[in-house]
């Protein structure tokens, strides 16, 4: 870099020895060297900058791309997930109401067993609440004045078929 301004500055020296009313020819190369120190102090570290600064965003694009398929992939495990919680819901309805038939059944016929146990229950109680019934009637029957003094004579069959009568 410092040769290419020391032959800019030999090939130049010429210009300055012509002797003439104006100075643009000193005013060229005096911009020309100034641009030439500018470019070599400044360039390589605006160079670095911008190259560091591209890079940068380079690393944060990369940076935003990885996050995107990082949420793409995000995504469909969701959606994966959200469609087997769906699947799993459906599952357990279907247990559920399978379930509710079961019991249903179940409590249909212990119920039914049950009201028939009780209807046998309540039978077999009114028939001895009847026996009952009719012995008091019959102990009556027999207890009465009517016949205690004729009972020796009567015969059994006429016994039981006013017996018969007096409990219709």
């Amino acid at each position: 870099m410092i040769n290419k301004i020391l032959i800019l500055f030999i090939v130049s020296l010429p210009l300055f020895s012509a002797s003439g009313e104006t100075d643009i020819i000193q005013r060229v190369f005096n911009f020309t060297l100034f641009a030439g120190i500018i470019y070599y102090l400044v360039f390589d570290k605006a160079v670095a900058f911008l190259k560091g600064r591209s890079e940068d965003i380079k690393s944060k694009i990369e940076e935003s791309k990885n996050k995107l398929e990082d949420l793409k992939k995000e995504e469909k495990l969701s959606k994966k997930s959200i469609q087997k919680a769906e699947e799993r819901a459906l599952d357990i309805e279907k247990d559920s109401k399978n379930t509710v038939k079961l019991i249903q059944t179940k409590i249909k016929k212990d119920t039914k067993t049950r009201i028939e146990d009780l209807t046998k229950s309540y039978n077999q109680k009114a028939e001895v609440s009847n026996k009952k019934a009719s012995m008091q009637v019959v102990e009556e029957v027999l207890n009465e004045d009517v016949f205690s003094n004729s009972i020796d004579s009567l015969k059994q069959d006429v016994i039981v078929g006013l017996i018969n009568k007096k409990v219709a």
